[in-house]
């Protein structure tokens, strides 16, 4: 994990991994997370996160989840 600090404002950025309870590997990936110093405590303000892993169905996107082309 890779963590950079100025000021006020945390970044961590890395790589995860999600197992089940007999230790499979359910998931592999990439995230990135933004702390914000409140009181002396570093307060998580916003994250994110994709899989590497391939899609193991196709899904429906939900027509209010699309986003329309200007």
């Amino acid at each position: 994990m890779d963590i950079e600090i100025s000021g006020e404002l945390l970044i961590a950025k890395g790589k995860y991994q999600m197992n089940n309870r007999q230790n499979e590997i359910i998931d592999i990936g990439k995230f990135i997370a933004m702390y914000r110093k409140e009181k002396n405590a570093w307060v998580l303000q916003t994250d994110m996160f994709n899989s590497s892993l391939e899609t193991r169905s196709p899904i429906e996107i939900p027509d209010y989840l699309v986003l329309k082309k200007e």
